[in-house]
């Protein structure tokens, strides 16, 4: 089992005689050299048996990259509270709301993509916090929160 750039080697998983039958490699983003930059690779599995070899390959992604998450304004109005945030890359918001702080609320999940969207929580609020996860699981920075106006 290789990982490629294109033409190029960038990760070897081993190589190793297996019987017939499925099989699972693990593969955390890394070689010889340390972390693999972010981007697009292609898995590629050989297999050989007395008929010849074949050749398996699919694309996989490594996203090490935590988001960002930056709250842009933070108001209430009509019972409600509204957040406009930006982010680096759509993830799925942990938004922990409260009154008089963010941890004697409630809590909502969103899922946004990267740029700036505005999320509205269905409650009057006075503080929230929130924290980014993108799709590969990594978590932003621990405490990204705001008091809120009106």
């Amino acid at each position: 089992v290789r990982v490629m750039s294109g033409s190029r080697k960038v990760a070897g998983l081993g190589r190793r005689t297996l019987a017939a039958g499925s099989h699972e490699r693990l593969w955390g983003g890394t070689n010889r050299s340390g972390v693999v930059p972010d981007g697009i690779y292609t898995a590629l599995v050989e297999a050989t048996t007395e008929l010849g070899t074949r050749a398996l390959s699919q694309p996989v992604r490594v996203d090490t990259v935590r988001p960002r998450v930056e709250i842009l304004r933070a108001w209430r109005r009509d019972g409600r509270t509204f957040l406009r945030v930006r982010l680096s890359e759509a993830a799925t918001l942990t938004i922990r709301y409260g009154r008089p702080r963010w941890w004697d609320g409630g809590t909502v999940t969103v899922t946004k993509p990267a740029g700036r969207t505005t999320i509205r929580i269905g409650a009057p609020s006075r503080e929230v916090k929130v924290k980014p996860v993108d799709a590969a699981q990594n978590r932003g920075k621990a405490r990204v929160s705001a008091v809120v106006k009106g």
